[in-house]
C-alpha cells in the first residue's frame, strides 16, 4: 500500500506560481483524511449468458486521524488517455470476485462507505470501475472527498486580464452569486502547480514583450474540489490487454473544476 500522508506536506520551492512556505499566512483548520492504496488491478467477472468480463479495480484504505467525525462522500473516477471516463459505482456484483482475488472477505464496495468516518476509523474498500477501454496506455485514478473543500491560501493576483482555458476562478459578487475572475492569479499550494503553469503562460502571452507586473499578495478563503490522483500506465496493445502488467506512473494532489474565492482575509 502506498501512502499520501507525506505528500500532503511537501512543498515545491522553485519557479513562479508554485507552492512556497509563508510564515505570515493565516492558519487554516482544514481537515484531511489519510489514504493508502494498492495497485490498479484486473479481475475476471462472470456475466449473464455465460460470458466473462474483465473489470478494473483498486483497493483503498481511508483513515480518519483528525480527532473528530468527518463526512465521507467519495467520488472515485478513472480517466483514460482515450478520453473515456469511468466512475466506481454500479459494479457491486463483482465484489465477491474482488474479495477472492485480494483474499480479503472484509472488503466493501466504495458506494457502501458513504457517511461519517469516526476518529481512528479505517475504511477498507474496493473502487470497482467495470470494463475499461482496452485501447488505453495511461489511466488516471482520482479520489475526491478526502479533504475539507474550504481552505485558506496565499494568492498572487495580477492586474492583467488573461484567457486560461480549462482553468476557471470565480469570486462572490455583491449579489452573492459567483462571478468569473478574468485577472491572472496563482494560488500557492502544491495542488495548483499545473493550474499556475497555465496562468503564467497566459500571463506572458498577454503582456507580450512587456514586463510582467508584480502581483498583489492576498489571502483568500477558497472553495475547491481537491483530488488525489494516481497515474498508471500499461505497455502493449489492445490484444490480450488484460494480461499486460499495469505499472504505477506517479501520484499527486490536483484541483478539479472551478475554484471559488469566497472572501479575502484581512491581514
Amino acid at each position: 500500500m502506498k501512502s499520501v500522508r507525506l505528500l500532503a506536506v511537501l512543498a515545491l520551492l522553485a519557479g513562479p506560481g508554485l507552492a512556497v512556505a509563508d510564515e505570515e499566512a493565516p492558519k487554516s483548520q482544514r481537515w484531511m483524511l489519510g489514504l493508502t492504496h494498492g495497485p490498479l488491478k484486473i479481475v475476471t467477472v462472470e456475466a449473464p449468458e455465460g460470458r466473462t468480463l474483465t473489470y478494473h479495480y483498486i483497493v483503498l484504505r481511508i483513515t480518519n486521524e483528525t480527532g473528530l467525525p468527518r463526512d465521507w462522500f467519495p467520488l472515485v473516477k478513472a480517466l483514460t488517455d482515450t478520453n473515456r471516463s469511468y466512475v466506481a459505482m454500479g459494479y457491486e456484483h463483482a465484489l465477491p470476485d474482488v474479495r477472492a482475488a485480494e483474499g480479503d472477505e472484509d472488503l466493501v464496495a466504495i458506494s457502501a462507505t458513504k457517511g461519517k468516518i469516526e476518529p481512528g476509523q479505517t475504511l477498507e474498500t474496493a473502487a470497482i470501475f467495470g470494463p475499461i477501454d482496452p485501447l488505453y496506455d495511461t489511466v488516471r485514478v482520482q479520489v475526491i472527498g478526502l479533504a475539507d473543500p474550504i481552505a485558506i491560501y496565499k494568492v498572487e493576483r495580477y492586474e492583467v486580464t488573461v484567457e486560461t482555458p480549462g482553468v476557471a476562478y470565480t469570486q462572490t459578487g455583491e449579489s452573492g452569486e459567483a462571478e468569473p475572475i478574468s485577472q491572472a492569479l496563482t494560488i500557492q499550494d502544491i495542488a495548483y502547480v499545473d493550474r499556475n503553469r497555465v496562468v503564467q503562460e497566459a500571463l506572458k502571452k498577454a503582456v507580450g514583450e512587456g514586463e510582467v507586473p508584480k502581483p498583489a499578495v492576498q489571502y483568500w478563503e477558497v472553495r475547491e474540489r481537491r483530488a488525489y490522483e494516481m497515474v498508471f500506465t500499461r505497455p502493449g496493445d489492445e490484444f490480450g490487454a488484460h494480461d499486460d502488467e499495469i505499472l504505477p506512473g506517479g501520484e499527486h494532489w490536483i484541483v478539479v473544476g472551478d475554484v471559488r474565492l469566497e472572501r479575502q482575509i484581512k491581514m
